[in-house]
């Protein structure tokens, strides 16, 4: 579907097994805003990469979907992650990692 609506898929070339259901790892890039892949959260090992010019811009852009399950913010500024952190509207934000989530902590 990503690549129907014009956007480019990259993915590892390395053979996949021969039986089981296998996805290879990849991710989108040229992708619209409104598009399929940046609209829905897609299970499995792929994402879109897109591109920003300022904190505002990210945080626009991060916000413009109907789900926000997690967010991964990456900085080298601390104080710029944690200002967009409070500003993405994500269950969970992490800043400068991912998937690092204690099972005990509160969510939403």
């Amino acid at each position: 579907k990503g690549v129907e609506e014009g956007g480019e898929l990259w993915q590892s070339p390395n053979p996949l097994p021969a039986t089981g259901n296998y996805v290879a790892p990849g991710f989108f890039t040229e992708v619209d805003q409104a598009s399929t892949v940046c609209q829905v959260e897609i299970f499995g090992p792929i994402a879109a990469a897109t591109t920003f010019r300022t904190p505002d811009e990210a945080v626009s852009l991060a916000n413009n979907t109907r789900y926000g399950l997690a967010a991964s913010i990456w900085s080298e500024n601390i104080n710029v992650a944690l200002d967009l952190a409070a500003r993405v509207k994500a269950g969970v934000v992490w800043i400068n990692c991912t998937n690092m989530l204690d099972a005990g902590a509160g969510f939403g």
